[in-house]
């Protein structure tokens, strides 16, 4: 197996993964020969890259540690929740417990240990980002808590922060939700997500006050530049701090309104930096 871009697809190419799109949905199976209309339609698509079969590379596999059908059913459960809760500003406690099943199928896959590549890339498309990238966030946040030795119930509590990070949003009217456009004003009330976020879990049943605390910090920085706190250094919760370098991961590996994807050892650079 090996990966190559969706836009370097060929007529012939086996397929060796499923293709799923950004909702969850299949778009190829397994095993299929791709012919000259297939490659076509790849080559205009969102999809970063695809797993072909290669007769040089038979032994080596090549498999996602969280699959992009999971991160489809993550992104659409959070798109119900946000759609719901535009009208009431509230979090409906059935849409809850629904994403807290599929954040807890991300935790069973990291026990006894986690096998597979966790998913590099980020989103390529904008229309999604809103719902995509924070289930990506999830996967990653919840690998590194477990690299961590947190146990499965703080795991789960860490996928809903990191889900739901964005949540405070649900405060604002519309077009200041738009996080990709630009200006101002839109920047400064956005600052204020990670309180509402914060209240919005906190007078809801069931979160853990480690996740609480960690939507409202996920936006503060190590050197004390972030907010709504400006924390430094371990003043910031093990949740915000984890949070903090999956979004951030996630947001810098996704095509945004103002620049391009950076390659994943950009986004780990610029985190480090």
């Amino acid at each position: 197996m090996r990966r190559v871009s969706a836009k370097g697809t060929k007529p012939g190419m086996v397929l060796a993964r499923e293709i799923y799109d950004n909702e969850g949905y299949l778009v190829y199976q397994q095993g299929t020969m791709l012919g000259a209309e297939d490659v076509d339609k790849l080559h205009v698509s969102n999809f970063g890259e695809v797993i072909i079969e290669d007769d040089r590379l038979g032994d080596v596999l090549v498999s996602p540690m969280f699959s992009p059908e999971l991160e489809g059913h993550l992104a659409q459960a959070l798109k119900k929740l946000m759609l719901e809760g535009q009208d009431t500003k509230e979090l409906d406690s059935y849409l809850v417990r629904q994403l807290a099943e599929h954040v807890r199928s991300i935790i069973q896959l990291l026990f006894p240990e986690p096998l597979g590549e966790i998913n590099a890339t980020g989103c390529s498309d904008l229309e999604d980002y809103d719902y995509l990238q924070p289930a990506k966030a999830a996967c990653l946040a919840a690998l590194i808590g477990k690299r961590l030795g947190l146990e499965p119930p703080e795991l789960e509590s860490l996928g809903m922060a990191a889900m739901l990070k964005d949540v405070g949003y649900l405060a604002f009217p519309a077009p200041e939700k738009e996080k990709g456009a630009s200006g101002p004003p839109v920047k400064k009330s956005s600052k204020k997500h990670t309180a509402h976020g914060a209240r919005l879990l906190k007078q809801s049943d069931g979160f853990a006050p480690e996740a609480v605390q960690g939507v409202l910090d996920h936006h503060e920085r190590w050197n004390g530049s972030g907010y709504p706190g400006k924390l430094r250094g371990d003043a910031i919760s093990q949740f915000g701090r984890i949070l903090t370098v999956a979004d951030n991961y996630y947001e810098l590996v996704s095509v945004r309104p103002d620049r391009r994807a950076l390659m994943p050892h950009e986004a780990v650079e610029f985190i480090m930096a």
